[in-house]
């Protein structure tokens, strides 16, 4: 706790530097709390240990399905309560998903 204000704790699940550093400084200019972990198996067992307020999901990242569908079949309660926000530089859904024609 800041100045008696609470810092919301971010844990960021991303595999690409670059974009991490650029979430790591706009998180710290707002004044979050936040980790990095590099892929999406890590991302359980860190949100069981931390509790994060949000976790940031690279969109991208192939650990997304089993992380996003555990939570969404409600396979672990603790999990199933914490936001997540997926997110992706791609420019086009086939691009994020990974699809073609």
């Amino acid at each position: 706790m800041e100045g008696g204000k609470l810092r919301h704790r971010v844990l960021i699940v991303e595999d690409e530097d670059n974009i991490a550093l650029a979430l790591d400084y706009v998180l710290t200019r707002e004044g979050y709390d936040h980790e990095r972990i590099a892929n999406g198996a890590e991302a359980l067992p860190k949100i069981r240990d931390t509790a994060p307020d949000l976790v940031l999901l690279d969109a991208e990242e192939e650990a997304r399905n089993a992380l996003i569908g555990r939570v969404r079949a409600n396979a672990d309660s603790v999990v199933a309560s914490y936001a997540l926000l997926a997110a992706t530089g791609a420019l086009t859904l086939e691009a994020a998903t990974g699809q073609t024609n």
